[in-house]
This record gives structure tokens, C-alpha cells and sequence, in this order.
């Protein structure tokens, strides 16, 4: 028997955003190329890039990759029409056939709004045994969040309301452990190198778009992507001549008196290495003052 899936009250939110974020949405040009532009608050001060997208464009998940990604631009174009948007709980991982009314709930303003703030943990790919977590990730920048508010954890994810977040690439790269399973050492090889160029066409591609004003507009930018960021930064983010550099332990501080750019580490637990509350914390008390 399958367990009743927690739904969450609907709450409606105002779509509030800089007229440099409704100038990327509504490019002629960006909607072409149905660009990612990313999820939660465009009137936030905070934006956090990660490395990239979660879905791929496989087809085990080319339905979700075109509902979360592919999507992304056109569903902000209907969030500025509306003005005002009603969120809905909806599936993160419809793996089981639970899929359409988990895409038309999806929305980029508060993606996953029935995420639990604790680890996804689903067995044997049925989803109606998942205890409706979330990723290390987003539990990450939850904390993040959380940190840089002085706020006590919630029991549903919610950091998306306070910030903005995007991604280096689109092009989203398989776990390892999915490599050793399935290929052979030269195969291995060989798709990881296929991996790492499509990973830095995508990043090139995306340059034009993260160089939008409305990126670099943001007082606090975290760049949680760790190397992936040296593929971009020279190119993006605004980071002038007036910015002053310094090393810390564990991430990079670009900074002017109005504005700060934090780089440092993908923000999740990668098997024995997990992401340290330090470094959080470190992060939010350099941030905080920019708010």
C-alpha cells in the first residue's frame, strides 16, 4: 500500500524582480535558446552558483530536465504575468509515474515546496517510500541561509525565498559510482573526458547570460562550484579592478565596500568529504554585513 504524500498548505507569493532580471526573461534571444536562469527570489540580495544543473537530458530523465530546466524561462515569463503565483507541493523525484501534476505544479519562484529541511533518502526507486528530504545541497544552502539570518532550522526547505540561486552549467554529469558500475576502465576514461568538455562548452555558452547585469548586481554572491568557477570568472560577476582579494581557509573573498564574492567548494557531502559547519558559518558571518 502506498503511504499518503504529505501535502503542505498552498501559499501565493508575490513575484517581485529588478527590471535587469525581467530584461533576461523577456530576450528574445534567451527564450530561443531556452536558457536556465534559475530558481527562487530575484529581489533577493543573495545569489548562490552552483556547479550545475541536477537533471540530465537522458532519457531516463529528459521529462524532468525539461520541466525543471528546459522550462525555466518560459514558467518566469507566466510568474511576471501573474504578478502574484499560488505555490503547490510537487514531487522532486517523480520516478514512479507520479509525474504530470508534479510538473505543472513545479514552479522556479519555490521550487520542491514539500522538500523536508533533512537528507532524500528513497528505496529502491520507489518514490512513495522517500521520506520527502531533501539533497545535501539544498540542505547546505538551507543552512547557509539559516546561518546568515541568525534563524533556527525549518522543518520545509525554504532558503529559496531569501535568495536566488543558478548554476555554472547545464550540462549535468552522472555520479561516478554510476560510471563503475556500468562501464569499463577505457569507457570510464572516455566518458569522463566526454564529461569535462561538454561541462566547459556549457560554461563557455552561458557566459553571455551570467554577464546580465542582473547577475552582478547582487551584494552577496557565493560561488559554491569550486574549480568550475576559474572556467568563468574572468569573464562574469563584475569583479573589477576595485575589488580586494583574500585568501581564507576553505574559500576566497572578492570584496568592495558594497558588494562581496564568496568562492569556495560545491556545498555538498561527497563520500569522506563532507561539507564542515565551519566553513558555513565562516561564510555567513563574512556575508552578513553586505545585507
Amino acid at each position: 500500500m502506498k503511504k499518503q504524500m504529505f501535502e503542505p498548505a498552498p501559499i501565493k507569493l508575490t513575484v517581485e524582480s529588478p527590471q535587469t532580471f525581467r530584461d533576461i526573461v523577456n530576450s528574445d534571444a534567451y527564450a530561443k535558446d531556452e536558457a536556465f536562469i534559475g530558481y527562487g527570489n530575484p529581489a533577493a540580495k543573495i545569489l548562490i552558483v552552483g556547479q550545475e544543473v541536477t537533471w540530465r537530458k537522458d532519457e531516463d530523465q529528459l521529462n524532468e530536465y525539461n520541466a525543471y530546466c528546459k522550462r525555466n524561462i518560459s514558467d518566469w515569463k507566466k510568474n511576471l504575468e501573474q504578478k502574484e503565483v499560488t505555490i503547490q507541493g510537487d514531487i522532486h523525484h517523480p520516478i514512479d509515474g507520479v509525474t504530470t501534476e508534479a510538473y505543472e505544479r513545479f514552479n522556479p519562484l519555490y521550487p520542491h515546496y514539500l522538500r523536508f529541511n533533512k537528507r532524500l533518502h528513497i528505496r529502491n526507486k520507489d518514490w512513495h517510500t522517500s521520506n520527502y528530504g531533501a539533497s545535501s545541497t539544498w540542505i547546505h544552502y538551507q543552512q547557509l541561509i539559516d546561518c546568515i539570518f541568525y534563524r533556527t532550522a525549518p522543518k520545509i526547505i525554504d532558503f529559496v525565498k531569501d535568495c536566488f540561486i543558478t548554476e555554472l552549467s547545464e550540462e549535468a554529469r552522472p555520479h561516478n559510482i554510476e560510471l563503475a558500475e556500468k562501464l569499463s576502465k577505457e569507457e570510464k576514461d572516455a566518458e569522463k573526458l566526454r564529461q569535462a568538455k561538454a561541462t566547459e562548452k556549457s560554461i563557455a555558452d552561458r557566459c553571455p547570460l551570467l554577464n546580465e547585469p542582473f547577475f552582478s548586481e547582487f551584494p552577496i554572491i557565493v560561488l559554491a562550484c569550486g574549480q568550475y568557477a576559474s572556467k568563468i570568472l574572468p569573464y562574469t560577476f563584475g569583479l573589477g579592478a576595485d575589488f580586494k582579494f583574500e585568501q581564507r581557509n576553505g574559500y576566497k573573498v572578492f570584496k568592495t565596500d558594497s558588494r562581496i564574492v564568496i568562492w569556495t567548494r560545491q556545498l555538498s557531502d561527497h563520500r569522506g568529504n563532507p561539507v564542515p559547519p565551519e566553513l558555513i558559518h565562516a561564510i555567513a558571518k563574512e556575508v552578513r554585513q553586505y545585507l
